[in-house]
């Protein structure tokens, strides 16, 4: 039984007079789950593998998994690319697949105690293509929507058909399953190692406290742009042996740059295209609404 994603299929007569219904057929550029298998049937591929494989000694294929108890057919079959990807497993020989240690583990550890053998697999979950997106995402904006998440999975794994959207929903599951992010009321945050939101972090660097023109600082907040007499904000490169962050909280990636300024903002960014662009626009609904406030409060001219 094929893999899925392995190979492009041949398109029918129909698929070749319609390049819409073509281009939902391509394969997609990063490894992702089927669409037509739940999270739960993942788990149970697992669990079936360990067993089959005795603990991970030998190489077993899709099928003799799925004759396992429990598995659903072509759970396995159809998540083999994905899973493999995920460092689960190694492919060999004859369409077979090795137990990597982590999944070993895992399953091992899972039938005595779920819960501490979840956070064995956070670590592949973490240097996977979509734990990276996904940290990348909400580093920059702490709260997201979940369904904002899952567009960005689907864009990143250059999957463009609607219908494979359960696909990135289930890898929002595996991210929730190791305690990656947390999901509420239909938004996601990241979490730290122990599985609590991660806090707010401090502030990049101590910068000269902002002087307002009678030489004092107010205590509600950012005073008026008019009025103020202070350095600009200073772009920081942080490092990984700086301490920048306060105890407990996520620093950002080495080559991120950190902008901050007293009572007004703190900004970490990838300093690419891409980022860049989406900070442009965020400065320029900021910028709107700024302009929005002002015409509000502007005294009404008598007549």
């Amino acid at each position: 039984m094929p893999d899925e994603n392995e190979a492009i299929e041949q398109p029918t007569t129909n698929e070749a007079a319609d390049p819409k219904r073509r281009m939902n057929r391509i394969k997609p550029m990063r490894a992702i789950p089927s669409e037509r298998i739940g999270f739960d049937s993942h788990l149970a591929v697992i669990q079936a593998a360990a067993q089959a494989s005795r603990g991970g000694g030998e190489a077993v294929s899709a099928e003799r998994i799925e004759q396992s108890p429990g598995v659903r057919a072509q759970a396995a079959s159809l998540n083999m690319v994905f899973l493999t990807d995920f460092g689960l497993f190694t492919k060999e020989a004859r369409s077979t697949y090795r137990m990597q240690e982590p999944a070993v583990k895992f399953a091992q550890l899972r039938n005595l105690d779920e819960t501490r053998a979840k956070p064995i697999l956070r670590p592949l979950v973490e240097r996977s293509w979509w734990g990276t997106v996904t940290k990348n995402l909400l580093q920059f904006t702490p709260v997201l929507q979940e369904d904002a998440l899952v567009k960005e999975l689907m864009i990143e794994s250059g999957v463009f058909d609607p219908k494979k959207e359960r696909a990135a929903r289930v890898l929002v599951e595996w991210m929730e399953y190791v305690a990656f992010i947390k999901r509420r009321d239909g938004q996601v945050e990241l979490t730290t190692p122990a599985g609590t939101a991660v806090p707010d972090a401090a502030p990049a660097q101590q910068i000269p406290p902002i002087q307002t023109q009678d030489g004092t600082q107010t205590a509600a907040g950012f005073p008026p742009a008019s009025a103020i007499k202070a350095p600009a904000p200073t772009a920081v490169q942080t490092t990984s042996t700086e301490s920048a962050v306060s105890p407990g909280a996520v620093p950002a990636p080495p080559e991120w740059i950190t902008l901050a300024w007293p009572n007004a903002f703190r900004v970490q960014i990838n300093p690419n295209a891409k980022a860049i662009k989406v900070l442009k626009a965020a400065i320029a609904q900021l910028e709107a609404a700024v302009a929005a406030d002002a015409e509000v409060e502007k005294p009404q001219t008598e007549a």
